[in-house]
């Protein structure tokens, strides 16, 4: 069958025979692979982890002895939480430190969950 610009390809005008080549799929190995992933460093997770979790109770001990005389316990406990975790997600905003924030906000949440259930077995005598 022959239509005005020539021959017609079997299944019509836009079928398989009429391929337009700026649609084709783009190739995906033509770019460069994407760098790879920056590797974990432990050290500074585990610094971050142990800041987070006994310098917590460390600063937690030496408040309470300041304060001792004094009923800001509540407002002791979240000023220094409260503190610690602006620390750690200043230290999330930068590439460099990434890794030390996330380990402090690591440590801060697991010291808070076992501080707390090691004062609950102390205040229920178990």
């Amino acid at each position: 069958m022959t239509g005005p610009g020539g021959p017609v390809p079997p299944g019509g005008p836009g079928g398989p025979g009429n391929v337009d080549p700026n649609r084709l799929p783009q190739d995906p190995y033509r770019y460069p692979p994407p760098p790879p992933a920056p590797r974990i460093r432990p050290l500074p997770v585990i610094g971050g982890f142990v800041l987070g979790s006994v310098g917590w109770l460390g600063v937690q001990v030496v408040l309470l002895v300041v304060f001792l005389n004094q009923d800001t316990a509540g407002t002791r406990y979240f000023t220094v939480t409260a503190i610690l975790v602006a620390l750690a997600v200043a230290l999330l905003m930068f590439r460099r430190t990434r890794q030390a924030g996330a380990g402090l906000l690591l440590g801060l949440a697991v010291s808070t969950i076992v501080w707390a259930g090691l004062c609950m077995a102390f205040l229920g005598g178990y």
